[in-house]
């Protein structure tokens, strides 16, 4: 049987359900990198905690530099292969966000990337 995995999603931000980082300063951050060259870990990101770091180290990335040159949705599908269990959604919008800062855009949290995903459908 499957399992069904969110990774961690939410280290980082105040969830949606928080009210702070979405009423406030929407790309606010808790301890985390403002720019891609502070990130000396994953952890160190927006977005990402202990578990999304374990899925980067099991999709073979080293550095959190190392995500400007991935493919979100590709991360997305190798990871549900290689765990052999469906992920949640939200993860893609992780990957999406954290490789769009690891390019140099904005800290952002993830689910300003999930109306994106749901028009792409």
């Amino acid at each position: 049987m499957s399992r069904f995995h969110t990774s961690g999603i939410r280290d980082g931000f105040l969830s949606p359900g928080q009210g702070g980082a979405r009423n406030q300063n929407r790309g606010a951050t808790l301890g985390k990198a403002k720019h891609i060259d502070e990130a000396k870990r994953f952890e160190d990101l927006p977005n990402i905690g202990k578990e999304m770091a374990k899925d980067f180290a099991r999709l073979g990335i080293e550095t959190p530099k190392d995500l400007a040159r991935q493919d979100p949705d590709e991360m997305f599908l190798r990871i549900g292969e290689l765990t052999g269990d469906r992920h949640d959604p939200c993860v893609l919008d992780t990957y999406r966000a954290v490789v769009d800062f690891a390019k140099g855009g904005p800290s952002r949290p993830w689910w300003d990337y999930t109306p994106l995903r749901k028009i792409a459908k």
